[in-house]
């Protein structure tokens, strides 16, 4: 799930990666947030000091065209309401899936690795394996 204004400011072209995400099956959910008048408030570039007011309009359609690349969906929340909204719609697309995972060969290389460091030390201190 990709949350943003949709704007793309630096780095490379979001569609073709969103493609290349599709391909492998991997579907981008985009939420469009903020509004039309959407502002932010930031430190002055080149050190001048203050602040200055920004306008930070979502972009919908690069948003839209994103998730269209991938399979995925876009939607829009311009409050906190319609993002709630949005989550719940997501929540039976989106989903977790448990899997058991054998762990018993960290511990026992941890073991060997802390074996293998007592006989280095026994080596070290007694000139013997004790």
């Amino acid at each position: 799930m990709l949350l943003s204004d949709g704007k793309t400011t630096v780095g490379p072209d979001p569609v073709p990666i969103a493609r290349a995400a599709g391909q492998l099956k991997i579907r981008i959910y985009t939420v469009a947030l903020g509004t039309a008048q959407g502002t932010i408030t930031v430190p002055r570039p080149g050190g001048q000091g203050g602040t200055e007011t920004r306008s930070v309009p979502p972009d919908p359609q690069s948003l839209s065209e994103i998730a269209k690349a991938s399979g995925g969906q876009a939607y829009t929340a311009a409050d906190a309401d319609k993002l709630k909204d949005v989550y719940e719609r997501l929540g039976s697309l989106l989903g977790t899936k448990k899997e058991k995972r054998e762990i018993t060969a960290g511990f026992a290389g941890g073991g060997l690795a802390l074996l293998l460091l007592g006989a280095a030390m026994s080596l070290r201190w007694f000139g013997r394996l004790i």
